[in-house]
């Protein structure tokens, strides 16, 4: 990670901090160590050169690349890191947040989570398999195709599940949290 990045995190995490309530204090923080720690070791160790290891018991030309694409139609590191790309400004400038602004932004949060989630398991489900019948053009026939590190993808995946549903709970905890204190705050307007 560059230093650029992490430049961004600290003024993202600075100017947060302020919003948030004691739960999302710390969410945000430890949400990103988590994932940033979990996918350097997922990319370097698990998909770096995936589709160079995927094997077919074929020779026809095409055969191979076909079934890759079958296999893993959306790269798991690149679905894991839609939610910094999406927080982050192209300028890598924060500008100031109100309180508006952090209440949107950890409903966008709980959205992305979910969708993000959802789409994991349709693409994946919970398990990767070692082994994998393709059957499409221009494979002449079924062929049986190997997936390297599939035991260790499965484990990614079920760690990147439990980090985003414990997100996704503590999101909507902060939401809850925020809206009663808006309440609280309101009925104190009403009472004066």
């Amino acid at each position: 990670m560059t230093s650029q990045k992490l430049g961004f995190l600290s003024s993202v995490l600075c100017k947060w901090h302020a919003q948030a309530t004691l739960i999302g204090k710390y969410l945000l923080p430890v949400l990103l160590l988590i994932r940033f720690v979990i996918l350097g070791a997922a990319v370097q160790t698990v998909w770096l050169n995936d589709k160079g290891k995927f094997q077919c018991n074929t020779q026809q030309p095409g055969c191979e690349v076909t079934c890759f694409d079958a296999v893993t139609p959306l790269s798991l590191p690149r679905l894991w890191t839609l939610e910094e790309t999406q927080v982050q400004r192209g300028n890598d400038e924060v500008k100031g947040h109100t309180l508006s602004v952090y209440r949107a932004c950890v409903a966008f949060v709980i959205v992305v989570e979910v969708g993000c989630s959802a789409a994991q398991w349709l693409l994946y489900g919970f398990e990767l398999s070692t082994d994998f019948s393709c059957g499409r053009s221009p494979c002449p026939m079924r062929v049986d195709c190997f997936l390297p590190h599939a035991w260790e993808k499965t484990v990614f995946l079920r760690i990147m599940f439990t980090v985003s549903s414990v997100s996704i709970l503590l999101n909507v905890v902060e939401a809850v949290c925020m809206l009663r204190a808006k309440l609280r705050r309101t009925d104190g307007d009403f009472e004066e």
